[in-house]
């Protein structure tokens, strides 16, 4: 969406939504681990209804929304704060409020995947993007630029209000649920502070708008390796079925979003509207730098969703707070304009040692404890 709004409305900054409101998509993420991803890993794990993670939906909205609210009415602050240009208020709006929508909504299709409605979730997920893309689209033939994001804020505000009340379930909530969001809500906690202070560097360094280029095709792609992996693996240990296999399948899996990514970025070489307007000699580098240890994410996730599900413990807050308060203050002391890359890089590695090595401590801890093979 990100790519075609500045085609729509021929201002290259309406691209930059996604990079300014970068910081709140952890911020969401950690309301989304805690209030309702939690609560849906404990239906799975204990063999509870749907209830608790109904309700987890209810609060994540309720809580999402408030956020948006204050940002857009604080937005002078936080833009002094992260260093924004001038005349981005109406794209920093569009794109926290769009966070808020689409968080929720993966919530929903989330929640039909581990109900056994993969198929279903795959088609609606579609069909939510591209009704918003023709949506916004159509609109845009007929008002200016401002009015069509906040109408389409508003209507599909509407769809998840009216989902909400098509599909009521019992209330329930379980606060033991907590434990299953310990590593997402660290890890979301520290990119949250990291990129403050990325995004502080980079507009400072005057290559904001290149690593937002880079950002749009490379962070979908992040997303999908974790929440896939995630949820993959998650159902994979619920049902007994977790065995060496699935890291050769999410290492291939990995590989073609790379690929994807990279097709992306080929793309967008030759739009005009990017190609003269951006330096690709940086966009190209920083996503090497990012992008190369994908397929080591890939397998350090996997752990992860066994860690999370069997054996979850405070260690992963602790590890995921070191890494990112290290990625901080590399990204702040390191001088050049690839510092954000840089200190992703040496997390990479470092931190995702440090990761293997806990699993493999907790996975013995368990076979002992257990007895299981």
């Amino acid at each position: 969406m990100w790519v075609i709004l500045p085609l729509l409305f021929g201002d290259s900054k309406f691209a930059e939504g996604y990079i300014l409101s970068y910081p709140y998509q952890f911020i969401f993420s950690i309301f989304y681990s805690l209030l309702f991803k939690s609560q849906l890993k404990y239906e799975k794990r204990e063999n509870k209804g749907s209830g608790n993670s109904y309700t987890g939906l209810i609060f994540l909205f309720f809580v999402s929304t408030l956020i948006f609210v204050l940002s857009v009415l604080f937005y002078a602050t936080i833009a002094g704060v992260l260093g924004f240009e001038s005349g981005r208020f109406e794209v920093f709006c569009f794109g926290t409020g769009n966070l808020v929508l689409d968080w929720v909504f993966m919530g929903i299709m989330v929640r039909k995947q581990y109900n056994g409605a993969a198929k279903s979730a795959f088609v609606q997920a579609y069909v939510w993007h591209l009704s918003k893309l023709v949506f916004i689209y159509l609109l845009s033939l007929f008002v200016s630029s401002e009015i069509t994001l906040v109408i389409t804020l508003v209507v599909y505000m509407f769809v998840i209000l009216i989902w909400f009340f098509g599909h009521i379930d019992e209330f329930g909530f379980s606060v033991n649920a907590f434990k299953f969001s310990i590593e997402p809500v660290s890890y979301d906690l520290g990119l949250t502070i990291t990129y403050l202070f990325g995004i502080n560097n980079l507009s400072g360094n005057g290559f904001l708008a290149e690593y937002n280029m880079m950002s749009l095709c490379t962070d979908t792609q992040w997303d999908v390796l974790s929440t896939g992996i995630d949820t993959n693996t998650t159902l994979n240990v619920a049902d007994g079925k977790y065995d060496k296999s699935l890291y050769y399948i999410h290492i291939v899996y990995s590989v073609i979003l790379f690929v994807s990514s990279a097709l992306l970025l080929v793309i967008m070489c030759f739009i005009p509207v990017y190609h003269d307007s951006l330096n690709f000699g940086y966009i190209w580098t920083a996503f090497l730098i990012e992008m190369i240890w994908f397929p080591l994410y890939a397998i350090v996730y996997t752990m992860q969703g066994w860690i999370t599900m069997m054996s979850p413990t405070i260690l992963q807050g602790v590890l995921n707070i070191f890494k990112y308060v290290l990625r901080t203050v590399l990204t702040v002391v390191i001088v050049s304009e690839y510092a954000v890359s840089y200190a992703m890089c040496v997390v990479a590695v470092a931190g995702n040692l440090l990761y293997i090595i806990m699993y493999f401590y907790l996975r013995r801890r368990y076979k002992n404890v257990s007895g299981v093979t």
